[in-house]
């Protein structure tokens, strides 16, 4: 995926790609910034692109930003965060996200989570993603 030669992206998608957390941190400080904002080309946001891209560093940046949508879904496709991350075995990524609230109960295309992680084989974001269920379950 590449953005720049989009001309509907937005500094802060681009700085995400590039994984460039100076950068994001900045653009996040300035008044207007939108951290949800959808590219309208691609649908692509800046946590799907952070966490596809695996910044973690940068991941961290967009959860702690005021008013991230941590279940935002991409409009076009129906991808969101976790599923990304689960799905491309970022198990720290998929840490923060669950951390920061992210629901491990949904699911894409009727497939839970926790499946698409064991037909990819990380194991490791399998074992994250049962002791959140899990943890859920006891509510």
């Amino acid at each position: 995926m590449l953005l720049l030669g989009n001309p509907q992206a937005f500094p802060l998608l681009i700085a995400v790609q590039e994984g460039h957390a100076a950068v994001v941190q900045l653009l996040l400080a300035a008044e207007g910034v939108d951290v949800n904002q959808v590219d309208p080309i691609d649908g692509f946001f800046p946590l799907l692109i952070a966490v596809q891209e695996g910044h973690a560093a940068v991941v961290q940046l967009l959860l702690a930003a005021e008013g991230v949508d941590v279940n935002q879904v991409d409009p076009s496709t129906g991808n969101f965060p976790l599923l990304i991350a689960a799905d491309d075995g970022h198990a720290e990524v998929v840490r923060l996200l669950l951390a920061r609230g992210a629901d491990p109960l949904m699911t894409w295309n009727g497939k839970p989570l926790l499946k698409v992680a064991l037909d990819a084989g990380h194991a490791a974001v399998v074992k994250l993603l049962e002791r959140r269920w899990q943890e859920q379950e006891a509510f």
